[in-house]
């Protein structure tokens, strides 16, 4: 999830929004996407610290997804090893995708 700078983008936008959930393995980012909700009047949802251990069947629908998968394994920088990248940083696409596919409202509201 990183900064919340989607919470940031779409309050700017006027966009009504409720955010279910959001995660990063960073506890300063984590106390950031908190600061910014209280700044905005919002909440945070559910946090994750990890989003490799979420339970797709315990998790809200949603009817948008954001996410910033770690831009190390797909830059020149990290060698473009994507979902082979040596630290599995590639692999958090691939949960975001599985969210999608198990949880993602069919039928959203916007």
């Amino acid at each position: 999830s990183g900064i919340g700078s989607e919470s940031i983008a779409l309050h700017n936008m006027n966009i009504p929004y409720d955010k279910r959930f959001c995660s990063d393995k960073s506890e300063s980012k984590r106390t950031l996407m908190k600061a910014v909700a209280k700044h905005l009047g919002t909440k945070t949802g559910i946090i994750f610290e990890d989003m490799e251990s979420r339970d797709l069947n315990n998790m809200p629908t949603a009817d948008l997804y954001v996410a910033g998968p770690p831009c190390q394994p797909f830059s020149k920088q990290g060698l473009n090893l994507g979902l082979g990248d040596a630290s599995n940083r590639g692999a958090v696409l691939l949960h975001c995708v599985n969210y999608i596919v198990a949880r993602a409202n069919p039928n959203p509201s916007c």
